[in-house]
């Protein structure tokens, strides 16, 4: 993995005062090679060194064996440098010595301390580990190589995070046929680091990028987020193309994926133009679309759940069980105006299938109406049609009252409502809970 790239980097003037002179005699000037003067001849003959053999002394730094660079390193620990000297130096030589050992180099930025001497600025990264994007970025399989073998420890995941931010915006396709390897912490900064990658690229690398990651399993990248590249410079966005290329596709992950992309498009559309331009798709890819089109855009409560309507007809379930539906939601209501909103929502709500997967969905769509609108929300609950969504009102109405209200009488009359007898003991279990977190302290 040891390499000598034709890569000129100049220690400053500060080796010579403070790192001795197996740095300084590697000093080079603004002229391109020249060497220490008198001081630094001084400075040999305490250090033993022969100044009769220039041809031996005044090598670049850049021609360097890794074993000088460790020795200048040690060096350093005795220079007499302020804290700002030695961090200016100690990146400079870290960057030359990345490039001849990237291995060691490593290894001794990372038996530095770790954290940044900047106040008020968190660095993910410490202070010197930045250092080695240049070398990741030229050579992105000899670091992951290194990042893999685990060999570092605890200090692994910041060499990674320096790794995956300098190949992403150097390298994209590299980084995104490793998505798959990587923690699902680290997917998103990924993701984010192609993108700033991709970014400067033209039609033919994002369409490659958009294969690469189409390639990979769905529990890694959703379709939905390999769509989200689809405002990369180059990337199709005209719905009918879309839909063509819908069509036309032969693999159904692709389909999907172009279906998000359909959705994405659409997304700032009236509700019936987003039904009509996704009618004629098949259906998991329709299911696709409209989901792309229901959680890209901050739609009015209305429109929200009309979107969700048109997903329960393709009786596409998983979108329900998804947390993020719960978050839209809840952003619609932040666009809404008083509290029609949370009303809107709540009698949506009564009106879905009762279905393990829409169940958690429910309690989250009414809690909201429940805990705002206490006296309103008891005549509401009573004309829900459904005896299991009623039920559940009635469960809710009783959380809200005890943990927003801290009201145990609302609660008790709510959990007197329930009928059916097996989730009643459920929903009392839930109040029971609520009294040992709020019990007063023995005397």
């Amino acid at each position: 993995m040891s390499r000598k790239p034709p890569i000129a980097r100049v220690l400053t003037h500060l080796l010579v005062a403070g790192a001795g002179l197996l740095l300084a005699r590697q000093m080079t000037g603004a002229s391109g090679g020249t060497t220490a003067g008198n001081g630094a001849d001084s400075s040999s003959r305490k250090q033993g060194v022969d100044s009769r053999r220039p041809d031996k002394q005044t090598r670049t730094i850049q021609t360097w064996r890794g074993s000088e660079y460790a020795r200048a390193w040690k060096a350093l620990k005795t220079a007499k440098l302020t804290t700002k000297e030695r961090l200016q130096t100690q990146r400079e030589l870290l960057r030359a010595w990345a490039e001849v050992d990237l291995n060691s180099s490593l290894e001794a930025a990372l038996a530095e301390a770790w954290d940044s001497d900047r106040e008020g600025y968190y660095d993910l990264d410490g202070p010197l580990l930045d250092v080695f994007s240049e070398a990741f970025a030229k050579h992105p399989e000899d670091g992951w190589e290194l990042i893999t073998s685990r060999q570092y420890g605890l200090g692994t995941g910041l060499i990674r995070n320096v790794w995956i931010q300098a190949v992403g915006e150097r390298d994209p396709l590299f980084l995104a046929s490793r998505l798959g390897q990587l923690s699902w912490r680290d997917r998103d900064r990924a993701l984010d680091a192609c993108r700033m990658g991709m970014s400067i690229g033209g039609k033919d690398n994002a369409a490659k990028l958009i294969e690469v990651l189409a390639g990979l399993p769905a529990e890694v990248i959703s379709a939905k987020q390999v769509a989200e590249f689809s405002d990369i410079p180059g990337m199709e966005t005209d719905p009918a193309r879309l839909r063509e290329e819908i069509a036309s596709t032969t693999t159904p992950r692709m389909a999907q994926i172009k279906a998000a992309m359909l959705g994405a498009a659409l997304a700032s559309s009236p509700v019936s133009e987003i039904e009509a331009g996704t009618r004629d798709l098949p259906e998991q890819a329709r299911a696709e679309a409209v989901w792309a089109a229901f959680s890209n855009h901050m739609h009015k409560p209305a429109d929200a759940t009309a979107l969700l309507d048109l997903l329960v007809a393709d009786q596409a379930w998983d979108k329900f069980e998804n947390s993020e539906t719960v978050d839209i939601l809840r952003y619609a209501l932040k666009s809404s105006e008083g509290k029609a909103g949370g009303a809107t929502i709540a009698q949506w709500a009564a009106t879905m299938p009762v279905r393990k997967e829409t169940t958690e969905l429910f309690h989250r769509s009414v809690e909201t109406y429940l805990r705002d609108n206490m006296q309103e929300s008891r005549l509401w609950i009573a004309t829900i049609e459904e005896t299991t969504w009623r039920d559940r009102a009635y469960a809710e109405y009783s959380q809200q009252a005890l943990n927003a209200h801290k009201d145990p009488e609302a609660s008790r009359w709510a959990l007197d409502k329930i009928q059916d007898q097996k989730f009643k003991a459920e929903a009392e279990g839930w109040r029971s809970s609520w009294e040992k977190r709020n019990a007063a302290p023995a005397p």
